[in-house]
């Protein structure tokens, strides 16, 4: 007796063995086009310790490697974040995991959690002096700003060591041309600057503001001053001496608030280097400031030094042997008013 064989119904055959070849084309093309690439992702970071630590080195980005399409490629590419988890981190250098983002980046990752290396050093911290200064002018031109008393008088600066030594006052500038006379109070800003009055940008500074409390009083008064060389105890070269000199003009004017005039007795030049000096001479020489609240007028002076070959006299005990340091106090100066 004959086995009974079903029929194939060749439609539904065709329909899918077609089906089978379309999956195929779809799902062939794209497991073949995915393969391994790096992966530059730009790297924050979180769990600093930010009042006793900062970061001297780190890098920018973290490089991954996972096997990814185009599409993958370009998504993960631009979307992507890389998080290095710096809790409990310690002075030195080591090395910190990285958290990925989307989880599904975090799951193709060839390497597993990332890492990133990061330079921490701990942060220096300092007090320094409180500066005021002002810029601009009062709108009443019969009146000047006297005094300019902070509060606080001194800020405390932290950041890495070798910009905490650059520091060496903050700088409080108050504007006069905004400020309000019948104020007895001004709140204004903190810089920290070094030497030559620019701004350390790398430091921080607590407060950030101090309250400036200016009093005001009559327009500028005027004094006459005198003025005296400083040559800073330099020496004219051997076998020379400095037989005089002379200061024109000996008296320069003073101008700025009666309690700031009563400090001042006499002004002196810069440093006069005698060094190189083997002829008279006569040079420009700049005033010393004296105070941020006075002015000077002229701000130089013309110093002319008399400077001689030593005459040798004699054969006494002590002849020949030249006044190298040889400055002569002119006649008739006074150092007083």
């Amino acid at each position: 007796m004959k086995e009974n064989v079903g029929r194939v119904n060749l439609p539904i055959a065709i329909f899918a063995i077609a089906l089978s070849l379309l999956l195929f084309m779809i799902v062939l093309p794209e497991r073949l086009s995915k393969r391994l690439r790096p992966i530059s992702i730009s790297l924050t970071v979180e769990g600093l310790d930010a009042k006793h630590l900062y970061v001297a080195k780190q890098p920018s980005s973290v490089k991954v490697w996972a096997e990814v399409t185009d599409e993958e490629y370009k998504s993960f590419s631009a979307e992507a974040t890389a998080v290095a988890e710096l809790y409990g981190a310690q002075a030195g250098s080591h090395m910190y995991p990285v958290s990925l983002s989307p989880r599904g980046l975090r799951n193709i990752v060839r390497d597993g959690i990332p890492q990133a290396s990061f330079n921490l050093e701990a942060l220096k911290t300092r007090e320094i002096p409180v500066i005021v200064t002002s810029s601009g002018k009062l709108s009443d031109p019969t009146e000047i700003v006297d005094r300019m008393k902070p509060d606080p008088n001194r800020a405390t600066i932290d950041g890495p060591a070798d910009q905490v030594a650059k520091v060496v006052n903050a700088r409080a500038i108050l504007r006069l041309d905004m400020l309000d006379p019948h104020s007895n109070q001004q709140l204004v800003s903190l810089d920290p600057v070094d030497i030559h009055d620019n701004v350390v940008d790398q430091v921080d500074i607590h407060p950030a503001q101090v309250v400036i409390s200016p009093q005001f009083s009559l327009a500028p008064q005027q004094k006459q001053a005198f003025v005296e060389a400083d040559f800073g105890g330099s020496q004219v070269p051997s076998g020379y001496e400095v037989k005089n000199y002379s200061i024109d003009p000996t008296r320069i004017t003073a101008s700025g608030s009666s309690e700031a005039l009563s400090r001042i007795a006499k002004v002196s030049t810069l440093p006069i280097d005698l060094s190189k000096m083997t002829v008279t001479q006569t040079i420009t020489v700049q005033l010393k400031p004296v105070r941020n609240d006075v002015r000077l007028s002229p701000t130089s002076v013309q110093v002319t030094i008399i400077v001689e070959p030593v005459t040798l006299k004699g054969l006494s005990p002590g002849a020949g042997r030249a006044n190298t340091t040889g400055v002569v106090k002119p006649a008739g100066s006074s150092t007083g008013l």
